[in-house]
């Protein structure tokens, strides 16, 4: 029931005496007080249309130096492209802090002032015949990172951890490749470890934005949206080698393999003691000691098992999803709930084609026994979503 249907209800009851003026406004208060706020399309859409302009001014710079290269003079193009960089954080600064009043359009130009900074350093190697390399990508997350800190803002935020995701994925490859350890299947070994190791730090990132103190006061969604990062992470960690071909039973797992993993594990692990130390609560801690131990199981399941990894990989996978539902349920998130429903549909529908599809004689019956699979598990998720997703906002308020 929305807001509007609850409002059409109060003046039902009002009408017929049920409730009186006084008892009403009661309601209303209780109501504002416990529903999550009501989403604002019209500022929404602002956003959306003003993150495109700031988009389009900004490829109209890079684009104007990059076409005009020759004619403009080396100092002009740094001058130009750096002007244009403070520029962007000042009146972004100033339309959504200070005086404020049009947040959408200040965090959109601030997002626009990080994308314009990578330009910068991309137009420095250029001028400077600098190879690109994963040191780049770092300063410009190392940079970018006070934007976040400053504007409160989900879409930096999630710009930002994107600068640092490719890094950490880059900066791995590089080493990995660096090694000479042979296929690519084991550089996908070894990114499928740190992926784990990825979803344990920012467990602990979350932790930290939601242990007690300023750092939640100022910025309450913090934590959920950090925590965004993390599932998807250790969704992947599993799935990228669940299927039946990609590991084979001649692979040699060489230990060197996991040594990005066990550095940035290290980093989730005192990012985890320190959340601990400042209150964190004991959920968050031990989802972060998980997401390690599901990148231990991924190392343990290739050296141990290679040929027949694929399928502890996939009850791994299954009784985590599992878990992420009911933890959803269990702790007020429906967010969870939702994304461990989605991820158990993405497995089912993925092992049915790979283990089930290409064995029927006609291709027609694949379509057609995948379209019922999908209609019955649709079913089963509709009903059980509900009554979760009902249950998780129970808990929560």
């Amino acid at each position: 029931m929305n807001r509007h249907q609850l409002r059409r209800a109060l003046d039902e009851l009002e009408a017929d005496g049920t409730l009186d003026e006084a008892a009403r406004g009661r309601v209303e208060t209780r109501l504002e007080r416990d529903l999550p706020p009501e989403r604002d399309t019209a500022a929404v859409l602002a956003g959306i249309v003003a993150t495109v302009g700031v988009l389009l001014i900004a490829t109209g710079i890079v684009h104007f130096v990059a076409t005009h290269w020759d004619e403009i003079p080396k100092a002009a193009k740094l001058a130009g492209v750096f002007v244009a960089i403070l520029g962007f954080h000042h009146f972004g600064f100033r339309l959504a802090e200070e005086p404020g009043g049009w947040p959408r359009v200040g965090v959109a130009l601030t997002a626009g002032g990080v994308l314009l900074f990578g330009a910068g350093l991309s137009l420095l190697a250029e001028l400077y015949h600098l190879t690109p390399s994963p040191t780049g990508f770092l300063l410009w997350w190392a940079t970018s990172l006070p934007f976040v800190l400053l504007t409160r803002s989900r879409v930096v935020l999630t710009l930002v951890g994107g600068l640092f995701t490719v890094w950490v994925i880059w900066r791995a490859t590089v080493w990995l490749d660096h090694r000479d350890l042979g296929r690519d299947l084991h550089v996908l070994v070894g990114l499928s470890a740190l992926a784990a190791a990825y979803a344990a730090l920012f467990a602990g990132l979350a932790g930290l934005a939601s242990a007690p103190g300023g750092a939640r006061r100022a910025w309450p969604a913090a934590a959920s949206w950090l925590r965004s990062f993390a599932v998807p992470a250790a969704f992947l960690s599993l799935y990228a080698l669940s299927f039946h071909d990609v590991v084979d039973a001649d692979l040699v797992v060489d230990g060197r393999l996991f040594v990005p993993a066990l550095v940035l594990g290290a980093a989730a692990a005192i990012v985890l003691l320190v959340a601990r130390g400042r209150g964190a609560g004991r959920g968050d801690a031990l989802e972060g000691v998980a997401y390690l131990a599901l990148g231990g199981a991924v190392a343990g399941l290739l050296r141990l098992t290679p040929g027949a990894a694929w399928i502890g990989l996939n009850v791994l996978l299954l009784i985590g999803l599992v878990v992420l539902v009911a933890r959803g349920a269990r702790t007020g998130r429906p967010e969870l709930v939702n994304l461990g429903l989605l991820g158990i549909f993405v497995l089912a529908l993925t092992r049915y084609f790979e283990l089930l599809a290409e064995r029927l004689r006609h291709g027609f019956l694949a379509f057609l026994g995948a379209g019922v699979v999908l209609l019955g598990v649709g079913f089963v998720l509709e009903r059980k979503r509900r009554a979760l997703v009902r249950r998780a906002r129970e808990v929560r308020s």
